[in-house]
């Protein structure tokens, strides 16, 4: 059986219209069309996708890819930029939007029908998760009249850059009420716990709980109701609780078990706003200062000259008397890269891959994500890679992946 190459024509490249023959036709794979892939990639298309019982369902066409869904699964194949060659990708599970696409026709074959779909080169990068491919330079959110920008970068990564106006910006976005919230249980507390050491009890505070060694806490809730109105605006004492009112913290309770007294935040008063413009200006003082960074994304290594340093911490002008043990310093850690506009340049290796440099025009907000690539994938992959490694081993030799994709070794199905 033949196909009407015109069927296939909407994609640019011969070499996915072979491709997109081989899978529709359920054909063996020659030695030529392996070849045309990254020697992994031939790898899991010859004995994946070609496989024994792998049916199309679906056949998406771009100018620069080929998308097939073939049972529950959904594959991507296109052109690596680097070296040229076609990769396979699984993509994440969004069969509902390869369905918008321009349908051609429905082929009908002997194993079942086959939908053939034609859509942009820009669909496939919405199904995978991103805006633009990108191959290094300077990005220039202001001069796109965008707000975010999600470009890939080298392979399954993508750089997510969302524009910010400064230092300050940014420390609103990361200065979170739960970490502020911490500080003001702990300052609340702190008087609690004050006063019982000024009526001379031994106790010991942690994680809003105070324990009196020796005295079940309940049997002191009617003293303390007393105790506390020395420093509270208002104390009220309930059945099975103390009601604490201040015009600076706030309002809590403290609730009694066996052991111990419990505090219960639950609104905020002045001081969280005051402890919000001191991280503020802390941020503003770290942000005068540059920092390296370097780590890993799969096999992606990335390194961050002259950023923002990932951490913060200070001290806040109010403070815990008596706690000393417990929080006396407010800290803010962040995943994000601040980005210096002309100054922060962040550069990407990776062994299959060219070098990529990233600046920026303006000052943004910089993240790491992959594509929506399917886990599934990803594992089988790795299954096919460990049997050509175990092939090796058992030959008392390496057998490069290029090798074995000709040597005859099929797979059984409990190896995928």
């Amino acid at each position: 059986m033949e196909l009407d190459p015109a069927l296939l024509s909407w994609m640019g490249d011969e070499r996915l219209r072979k491709v997109a023959e081989y899978i529709i036709l359920r054909k063996k794979p020659d030695e030529e069309l392996l070849r045309a892939f990254k020697p992994v990639d031939g790898l899991f298309f010859q004995h994946y996708v070609t496989y024994k019982d792998r049916r199309p369902r679906v056949i998406q066409m771009a100018p620069s890819y080929l998308l097939f869904v073939q049972g529950k699964f959904t594959n991507l194949i296109g052109i690596d930029e680097d070296t040229g060659k076609l990769f396979i990708s699984g993509v994440d599970d969004r069969q509902e939007r390869l369905l918008k696409s321009e349908k051609l026709t429905t082929l009908k074959m002997p194993y079942g029908e086959v939908r053939l779909f034609a859509c942009e080169d820009a669909d496939i990068r919405e199904i995978l998760g991103y805006d633009v491919d990108f191959r290094g330079g300077a990005v220039d959110l202001r001069g796109l009249g965008v707000d975010e920008l999600r470009l890939r970068v080298q392979g399954d990564l993508l750089l997510v850059a969302r524009s910010v106006r400064d230092v300050a910006e940014f420390a609103g976005w990361v200065i979170h009420n739960e970490e502020l919230r911490r500080y003001v249980d702990t300052l609340f507390l702190d008087r609690v716990f004050g006063t019982l050491l000024e009526k001379g009890f031994s106790v010991r505070g942690w994680g809003g709980r105070i324990e009196v060694m020796g005295v079940t806490a309940l049997r002191l809730k009617k003293f303390l109701a007393k105790w506390l109105r020395k420093y509270f605006t208002a104390v009220v004492e309930e059945d099975d609780r103390i009601e604490l009112y201040d015009q600076e913290l706030g309002h809590g309770y403290l609730t009694f078990d066996t052991i111990c007294i419990n505090l219960h935040l639950t609104k905020c008063g002045p001081v969280i706003d005051r402890l919000r413009a001191e991280a503020v200006e802390a941020f503003r003082e770290v942000g005068r200062r540059r920092a390296d960074l370097s780590f890993t994304v799969g096999r992606h290594r990335i390194t961050v000259k002259s950023c923002l340093p990932n951490s913060i911490a200070f001290n806040p002008s109010i403070k815990p008397t008596y706690l000393t043990g417990e929080r006396r310093r407010l800290f803010f850690s962040f995943g994000e890269i601040y980005a210096f506009a002309g100054e922060t340049v962040i550069t990407i290796t990776h062994p299959e891959h060219e070098r990529r440099e990233v600046t920026f025009k303006h000052d943004a907000v910089v993240g790491f994500e992959n594509t929506w690539v399917d886990q599934a994938f990803i594992g089988m992959r790795n299954r096919l890679l460990l049997r050509n490694l175990a092939k090796a081993g058992q030959e008392g030799e390496e057998r490069p992946v290029a090798g074995f994709l000709n040597s005859g070794d099929g797979l059984e199905q409990d190896d995928l």
